[in-house]
C-alpha cells in the first residue's frame, strides 16, 4: 500500500519489519499494488497515489533477505495495478488492458518486449493474474446482453504465445 511493504513472520504470527517505498518524494505518494517474487527478490509495481506530475510510477526491487530496496525503476504509466512472474519475465497489468511483458534481467532494469491491446475476443481484462508455463490466467469484463444488466466475470486463460506476438 501507500505506507510500502511489510515483512510478516509466519512462525511468529508477527509483522516483523516495515520498509517504507520511495521515501524520497515525500510529501507525494505512491502506492504498491502489486508484488511477484523471483527467488529472493520481490518486483513491487507501483503507481500513483496522488495525481500530479513526476510522481514515482514504477517497480521496485527488494532483496527479501536483507529485507532492503535494490533499485528502483520509474517506468510505467498511470493504472499498473497486478504483476506476475515465471523468473524470466514479469508481466505487468494496467487494470487488464493494457498488459505489458517485460523480459527480466537479473535485479537491473527490466526490458519490455511487448504492449498488449488487443485480445482474442471482445470481452475486458480486469483483476489480478495468475501464471504457468503455458497460460495467463484472469478474469474479463463480458458485457451484458441485456441493456441495464450487470457485466459478468468470466475466468480466462490465454495462452502464453500472445505475449510473443506485438500488437
Amino acid at each position: 500500500g501507500r505506507l510500502g511493504l511489510s515483512f510478516f513472520d509466519l512462525d511468529q504470527k508477527k509483522i516483523t519489519n516495515d520498509l517504507p517505498l520511495i521515501e524520497s518524494q515525500l510529501p507525494l505518494e505512491s502506492m504498491a499494488t502489486g508484488i511477484a517474487v523471483v527467488g529472493r527478490y520481490a518486483f513491487v509495481v507501483m503507481d500513483n497515489f496522488q495525481i500530479v506530475p513526476n510522481i514515482f510510477r514504477g517497480i521496485v526491487v527488494i532483496d527479501l533477505e536483507t529485507e532492503s530496496v535494490l533499485d528502483t525503476y520509474n517506468i510505467l504509466d498511470p493504472g499498473a495495478d497486478s504483476v506476475v512472474s515465471d523468473g524470466q519475465e514479469l508481466i505487468v497489468s494496467f487494470d487488464g488492458n493494457p498488459i505489458w511483458n517485460y523480459r527480466l534481467n537479473g535485479t537491473n532494469m527490466p526490458v519490455l518486449q511487448h504492449r498488449i491491446w488487443k485480445f482474442p475476443f471482445r470481452l475486458s481484462p480486469m483483476g489480478h493474474a495468475s501464471l504457468d508455463a503455458k497460460y495467463y490466467y484472469t478474469c474479463f469484463a463480458k458485457a451484458p446482453t441485456v441493456k441495464g444488466a450487470l457485466y459478468d466475470n468470466v475466468p480466462v486463460a490465454l495462452d502464453r504465445r500472445i505475449f510473443d506476438q506485438a500488437n
